[in-house]
């Protein structure tokens, strides 16, 4: 069996803000209500080992008078991801970047909808969201440089 390009070791939510618009007043519960969403992924790769990488994913939902979301919302999430050797070292990055960001947005939007659903407007599910250049994102971020001590051994 071929081992996958791309695996999660570990993921974790260190920062999660919640708050419920005190404003917010959509009484058709079957109309999408429209959010003002972004989401900025941050890739490291382990100074000691090139098969490892820190990905932090921010995420953000802000409510105003033209985007009158139920909540705010702040939510950090903090991947540990390993490349395959075989993935060429020029991909790398792009992989971690591209995959690993929707891994981790999608565990984000169901740790969300839980989290909201015990809210006073009800649950939020996050929309689909692309991290391939050009979709959501002008370009993907610059690779930053991780050190050992950064990214805890995640074999167990």
């Amino acid at each position: 069996m071929k081992a996958p390009p791309l695996r999660l070791e570990n993921y974790f939510f260190p920062r999660v803000l919640v708050e419920a618009n005190p404003n917010f007043a959509n009484t058709d519960t079957n109309q999408e209500v429209p959010i003002k969403l972004s989401a900025q992924p941050q890739v490291s790769v382990n100074t000691k080992d090139p098969l490892r990488f820190r990905l932090i994913l921010k995420i953000r939902v802000a409510y105003d008078e033209d985007h009158p979301s139920p909540y705010g919302i702040e939510l950090d999430a903090v991947g540990f991801f390993r490349v395959d050797e075989t993935v060429p070292e020029d991909q790398r990055t792009t992989l971690v970047h591209v995959n690993g960001s929707t891994i981790l947005f999608a565990a984000a939007r169901e740790f969300l909808l839980g989290v909201t659903g015990r809210g006073p407007w009800g649950n939020v599910m996050l929309p689909a969201w692309s991290f391939h250049p050009g979709v959501h994102m002008e370009e993907p971020p610059k690779e930053g440089l991780a050190e050992e001590e950064s990214i805890p051994d995640q074999s167990g």
